[in-house]
């Protein structure tokens, strides 16, 4: 189970690290030049854009901890997930909206894939590289944050090759991808961590 887990953070990391680089030279190689300038610029802005989306986050996360200080962890916990719900919320408008562009602004398939693919996850990763990691649960919290991101956008991006859609088809599917995957990351770190 070990080695699969490995393989999968590899694979998602290998991708969100080289898909921008691949995308951007292939766009260019196409004509895309205004494109991928775009592209680069709304990576670089997001970040900032999406920190006052996410403000209202702590609405949801300041009283999931503090009921689980108090011992009613099982509520605190829901209220925790429901702010991981809120984050995949603002991830999935982001991402919906960079596959959207890039689609409509290029002829080039696999130069969209791969530019949406690292445009819509590189603020998203630098945003989750500033959470402070002081513990081991810190970082196994920061890297299923990524890799929650990482599968919701992989998955949509896999449904827009296959079926098409439009922006609410592939948000939805982003939000679904990500409410499940962090609902089992919740799962898998109360396992792991054994909190009582």
């Amino acid at each position: 189970m070990q080695a699969v887990l490995n393989l999968f953070i590899l694979f998602f990391s290998f991708l969100a690290g080289f898909s921008g680089i691949v995308g951007g030279i292939i766009l260019l190689i196409n004509g895309d030049w205004s494109l991928v300038l775009i592209l680069v610029i709304g990576a670089g802005i997001a970040p900032f854009i999406m920190s006052f989306a996410m403000m209202p986050l702590f609405v949801l996360a300041g009283p999931g901890t503090i009921l689980i200080e108090k011992g009613y962890k099982f509520l605190g916990e829901i209220f925790l997930w429901l702010s991981s719900i809120y984050l995949g919320l603002v991830f999935g408008l982001w991402s919906s909206y960079v596959l959207i562009y890039v689609f409509e602004n290029t002829s080039s398939l696999w130069g969209a894939l791969f530019a949406s693919f690292g445009t819509a996850i590189s603020p998203i990763i630098f945003m989750t590289s500033k959470n402070p990691i002081q513990t081991e649960e810190d970082m196994v919290a920061n890297m299923s944050a990524n890799l929650s991101a990482e599968i919701s956008l992989f998955s949509m991006i896999v449904y827009a090759l296959f079926y098409g859609g439009d922006f609410y088809d592939f948000f939805i599917i982003y939000l679904i991808c990500f409410a499940i995957i962090s609902g089992i990351s919740a799962l898998a770190m109360n396992l792991l961590f054994n909190q009582n």
